[in-house]
């Protein structure tokens, strides 16, 4: 979503239809970019590069919620546009082909209208790993992170399933607009709470390892490794934004699975933190 702020005077309707369909393709950039989780340091320099590529000069203020573009033809009056990128996601296989399609842009083998219709394209496809992957991958980094913790076999198998479970509630939550803020502790809460039953009833089993790697998919660790680098580099506000979405994430979860786990221990009572019990060193060798 774009707003426009002013335009810029051209000599005739055509030179104004390619410098637009030129803006429009470096504005859908940029936001595509943001949303798929890109470094603002990595796509200004994208930007940059692709605006000399095709006769343009910009300068860009980049956030990953919104950002401003100044941007315009050589000798005449820039525009000014601010791009609202919405909620980001970390998508690095759909960011790789929406660098190849700026690449492809660049080198002139595409044009600006078709690049944009290109990132249009990109961005209606479905995602290249469906949900039954992604419940699948996240259970087993469930259960291999567990074993690394040394947990008991059941805590681990647990952790797995609580995985899937997380995904489910955060797909589901995010449909409503009610629940979409509130993704991360409604996910959190649920698997605190099975975790802390199942450990009322299960000697042996420690509902903090399990409620900890049922949500480890949801711990923002990419985020903040992004929003550090970018604060090293001097990107303090883009840097800052990231690093507070981070936290926030990180209070979420945490607040959700202490109240999970206070819910049940009222109805339950309280459950045993058993201590781990170790796993063998080739069996943590093969969860990493």
């Amino acid at each position: 979503m774009t707003q426009r702020q002013q335009d810029s005077p051209l000599a005739t309707p055509a030179g104004n239809s390619v410098l637009d369909d030129k803006i429009a393709f470096l504005e859908e950039l940029c936001a595509a970019a943001l949303r798929c989780g890109t470094s603002c340091l990595r796509l200004e320099l994208y930007l940059s590069r692709v605006a000399g590529a095709l006769g343009l000069q910009g300068d860009f203020l980049l956030t990953p919620r919104r950002s401003i573009v100044l941007i315009g033809a050589e000798g005449s009056e820039r525009q000014v546009r601010v791009v609202h990128t919405g909620k980001a996601s970390f998508d690095l296989g759909r960011l790789g082909s929406i660098e190849e399609v700026a690449r492809r842009v660049g080198r002139g083998k595409l044009t600006a209208a078709e690049g944009t219709a290109a990132l249009g394209e990109l961005a209606k496809t479905p995602p290249r790993y469906g949900a039954g992957w992604t419940a699948l991958f996240g259970a087993l980094t469930a259960s291999a992170f567990a074993v690394l913790l040394s947990a008991a076999w059941l805590d681990a198998a647990v952790a797995g399933l609580l995985s899937v479970l997380a995904f489910v509630v955060t797909s589901w939550a995010s449909r409503w607009r009610v629940l979409r803020e509130a993704t991360n502790l409604l996910a959190a809460f649920v698997v605190a709470f099975l975790a802390s039953v199942f450990a009322a009833f299960s000697d042996g089993s420690n509902f903090l390892i399990m409620t900890l790697c049922g949500v480890v998919m949801l711990l923002p660790g990419f985020a903040l490794t992004v929003g550090l680098g970018e604060l090293l580099r001097g990107l303090v506000v883009s840097g800052t934004q990231r690093i507070v979405s981070a936290l926030v994430t990180s209070a979420e979860l945490f607040m959700g699975g202490i109240l999970g786990s206070l819910v049940a221990a009222a109805i339950f009572g309280d459950a045993a933190t058993a201590t781990a019990s170790g796993s063998p060193g080739a069996w943590k060798w093969g969860a990493v």
